[in-house]
């Protein structure tokens, strides 16, 4: 017996050398696990080699007598997938520049109603426009943002900054304006009070032009604005959901100190 197994040991024999009586029992042993179904084959690896000399051992060659075992599967288990990480949104934020404004799913997830009373005057400026879509209001009516990663508040601009923006928006020609490159709709596109057909990309006014340099028509009226985004005073009073107006684009109107109309736009 093999130390640690039950299995028996099965001697070898020489090459012509018959079997004697004693050995028959250890033979057929032999035959009976090399004939042994697949379900038995889970059991370590007997290879026994043992010699019985009757004669000079040049002469003699072992017969080897190997007993079938279970090979384990070679086949590579296949990596698990990795699944995307979850990056919150305020994370998400965080990785734009400072002028990318936030998605509103990104602003649905902060409780801007439990900010506190003075929360607006040390949080810092959005730097870029708001809209219906960028921003939300608090219980005071303020509204909010996210820039960076963090809370931002939409302030009045300075007189310098007022003053170039205005400057910049009545440089704005029909003929000198960008084409715009979505298709115009009633509720991406307004007219001017000369009927030319107006879009708004990328912070931008652009122009629904043919190739004549005509305007495109709609099928459905437009609606038609006193002036245009860029040309109009920008406003010298903070924004708030009771001062400001939405236009069919989402941009914010209001009513200067002067009692003209103006737009609340950084830029």
């Amino acid at each position: 017996m093999v130390a640690g197994s039950d299995w028996p040991q099965v001697p070898a024999l020489a090459v012509g050398e018959a079997p004697e009586t004693g050995d028959a029992p250890a033979v057929a042993a032999a035959d009976a696990v090399n004939n042994a179904p697949t379900a038995q084959l889970e059991q370590p690896n007997l290879t026994q080699s043992n010699q019985r000399m009757s004669g000079p051992a040049e002469l003699k060659r072992p017969v080897e007598v190997v007993l079938n075992t279970y090979q384990p599967s070679n086949k590579q288990q296949q990596p698990k997938q990795q699944q995307p990480s979850q990056t919150y949104v305020a994370v998400a934020a965080a990785a734009g520049s400072a002028s990318q404004e936030p998605t509103e799913l990104q602003l649905s997830s902060f409780a801007w109603n439990l900010l506190a009373t003075d929360a607006g005057s040390t949080a810092p400026a959005c730097p870029f426009s708001p809209t219906r879509k960028n921003s939300v209001s608090d219980s005071q009516g303020r509204l909010w943002s996210l820039a960076n990663g963090r809370e931002c508040t939409f302030k009045v601009p300075s007189a310098a900054a007022r003053s170039a923006a205005e400057a910049a928006g009545a440089e704005l020609t029909w003929e000198g304006a960008p084409l715009c490159t979505a298709v115009p709709s009633k509720a991406s596109a307004v007219a001017d009070p000369a009927g030319n057909l107006w879009g708004y990309e990328d912070g931008a006014s652009c122009t629904f032009k043919q190739e004549d340099g005509g305007s495109v028509k709609l099928k459905n009226t437009p609606t038609t604005l006193p002036m245009l985004w860029e040309q109009a005073p920008v406003c010298d009073i903070a924004p708030t959901k009771e001062s400001s107006n939405a236009d069919v684009m989402g941009r914010l109107w209001g009513v200067d100190l002067m009692g003209r109309g103006c737009t609340f736009r950084v830029g």
